[in-house]
């Protein structure tokens, strides 16, 4: 078996009037099924995604 020696973070889109903060809490219990509380946001990755506007959901 192969194991990958990289880690990823979950991710995912941070809503309207949502802190980083909840933001993170939010994903990770969407995605793990964990909760866990933030003592300190260190750092956050951003990406941007260029999503053709006909496939958008918002205007």
């Amino acid at each position: 078996m192969k194991i990958n020696p990289c880690y990823y973070t979950v991710g995912g889109a941070v809503k309207i009037k949502e802190t980083s903060e909840e933001a993170v809490i939010r994903e990770v219990y969407e995605e793990t099924g964990v909760n866990f509380e933030i003592d300190r946001l260190v750092f956050i990755q951003e990406r941007f995604l260029n999503i053709p506007e006909k496939l958008r959901w918002f205007n």
